[in-house]
Parts: C-alpha cells; sequence; structure tokens
C-alpha cells in the first residue's frame, strides 16, 4: 500500500508523499508492524514491476491496541478458552509456525528488523483480547535495539476503545495522543 501511495503521490494525487506513516490496529498493527520494520521483506514486494523499486519504509508508525505477539496471544486464547480468538488464529494462520514468521515481537528479538520507525502504541487496561503489559516489554525491546516507542495507555478501557466509542474522552485523548505524535515526527 505505502509503495503504491509513494509511486502515485505526485502524479496521481498531486500531494506530496515526503514523510508518509502507518496506522493500524488490532491484528492490522501487526501486519503494518511487520512492514514497518522490514519494509522490503519478500512476503510483502509487490509483483508489480512498477512498484518493486518505489520506496517501502514508514517514516512512522501508530498502533492501537496491537496484536505484536500474535502466537503469545494465540496460547494465551487457548489457555482462556476464548474460541472466538482461537478460531480467528486458525483462519489467518496456517500453523503456529505461521504465527511466529508474522510476528513483529520475534522479528525483533531475533535481531531481523532492519527499519526501526518512530511509534506509538494505543492501549487500553482493560483489554481481553491482548495483555496491555505486553505493549510494554515490546516498547523496550523496540527501544533496546535503537528504535523510538512510547505507550500510551489508557485505565479501564477495552480492545477497540477508540474506534467503539470516538466520543469517549479516552478516546479523544488517545486521538490527541496521536495527533501530537504524529506533529513531532
Amino acid at each position: 500500500m505505502q509503495r503504491w501511495f509513494k509511486a502515485n503521490a505526485a502524479t496521481t494525487l498531486g500531494i506530496d508523499a515526503s514523510v508518509v506513516g502507518g496506522l493500524a490496529s488490532s491484528s492490522g498493527a501487526q501486519q503494518l508492524g511487520l512492514v514497518a520494520l522490514c519494509p522490503d521483506g519478500p512476503a510483502w514486494t509487490p509483483a508489480a514491476p512498477e512498484l518493486r523499486d518505489a520506496d517501502s519504509r514508514l517514516d512512522f508508525f501508530v498502533a492501537g491496541w496491537p496484536i505484536f505477539d500474535p502466537l503469545r496471544r494465540y496460547r494465551m486464547a487457548q489457555d482462556a478458552g476464548n474460541e472466538r480468538l482461537v478460531a480467528a488464529h486458525d483462519a489467518y494462520f496456517a500453523t503456529e509456525a505461521d504465527m511466529d514468521a508474522g510476528n513483529p515481537y520475534r522479528l525483533l528479538d531475533r535481531g531481523e528488523a532492519t527499519q526501526l520507525p518512530p511509534m506509538i502504541v494505543i492501549q487500553g487496561t482493560d483489554d481481553a483480547n491482548v495483555d496491555h503489559t505486553w505493549q510494554d516489554e515490546f516498547a523496550a525491546l523496540y527501544r533496546s535495539t535503537g528504535g523510538t516507542a512510547e505507550v500510551r495507555k489508557f485505565d479501564g478501557m477495552p480492545h477497540t476503545f477508540v474506534t467503539a466509542d470516538p466520543e469517549a474522552e479516552a478516546s479523544k485523548a488517545a486521538i490527541v495522543a496521536i495527533w501530537e505524535f504524529v506533529l513531532g515526527v
């Protein structure tokens, strides 16, 4: 997506794409996390010849309630008997090995990241889909490998709290935090 955007921003869209970031949430943040950390990964390099050489790096990354370690979350869902989350993982990932391969946390831990764009994580503390302390662990690992990462937590907020109730005070505060982060990049 960012390759197409950067390749077409000026000519097709008439905009400046000198700074391009990404925002994703939940499992989407897992996917965008892979692209942010390894923008030229072969699994997501397009076959279209006109896009192969386009810059794929992100200048910043915003992650809402991310699933940065899908294998760990899968095991958490199994242990909790959360059949909905287990089924979602089984539908998306063929195997636990795929959950490990498509895993931003483990990618960082293995030293395989080729880029570390500045990032902010938005996370509620009452999230039944991902343990909020995992975001602290991810951010600490991110910083230890040379990146800049900030975690903003919102007390008592569940998974998807910003999109579920954008008028709530916590949601508004999260949006302001994102806005301030992006302006500071």
